[in-house]
C-alpha cells in the first residue's frame, strides 16, 4: 500500500490496483514474483522474483521497471 493509501502493489499479479481492486496497469517483472516492498515515501516498489532470482525496482509514479537486480537463490 502506498503512503497515500490509494494504491496497492500485488506481487502475484504485479500492477497497480485501487482500493476497490480495480487494475490500473500491469507491470512486467521477473518470473514467479512472490513479495513486494514499497519505500516509505511511496516512490519505489521492490518485487522479489523467486523464479528468476532477481528483484525488480519499479518507479511507482511511472509504472516503469528501472532496474532488475540479480540476487541470491529464491529471494523473498
Amino acid at each position: 500500500m502506498t503512503p497515500s493509501s490509494q494504491l496497492v502493489e500485488s506481487p502475484v499479479n504485479p500492477g497497480r490496483f485501487t482500493a476497490t481492486n480495480r487494475v490500473l496497469s500491469a507491470i512486467a517483472v521477473g518470473m514467479s514474483p512472490i513479495d513486494v516492498a514499497i519505500t516509505p515515501n511511496g516512490a519505489f516498489a521492490y518485487v522479489a522474483n523467486s523464479g528468476s532470482n532477481d528483484v525488480s525496482v519499479i518507479e511507482v509514479a511511472t509504472n516503469r521497471v528501472l532496474a532488475t537486480v540479480k540476487v541470491g537463490v529464491r529471494p523473498q
